[in-house]
């Protein structure tokens, strides 16, 4: 997370300056979310993008459009992500 730490202080900052106009903020967003997501998956998001023909600065721009034919990449990245999601308060873990 620490290559995050930029993106996500300045959406912070973003969304202290412009409380009540989310959108303003949106492309910080997804940047800051497919640079966790590439912290947690970065394979997956590397065969994602070479799929999707992204490259160089358009890597820090967000996730990319997926096309059709990326749908195997999509499939195996959705997994990575699934290994990685903590279980909601209640679930799997034992009964008190």
């Amino acid at each position: 997370m620490a290559t995050c730490t930029r993106v996500l202080n300045v959406l912070a900052d973003c969304q202290r300056k412009h409380p009540r106009e989310p959108y303003v903020c949106q492309h910080l967003q997804r940047a800051a979310a497919w640079c966790l997501f590439r912290q947690a998956c970065p394979d997956e998001v590397d065969v994602l993008e070479a799929c999707a023909g992204v490259s160089g600065k358009q890597r820090l721009a967000g996730p990319p459009v997926i096309p059709p034919k990326c749908h195997q990449q999509v499939l195996q990245f959705e997994a990575c992500l699934a290994r990685h999601q903590v279980p909601p308060a209640g679930e799997g873990g034992s009964s008190g």
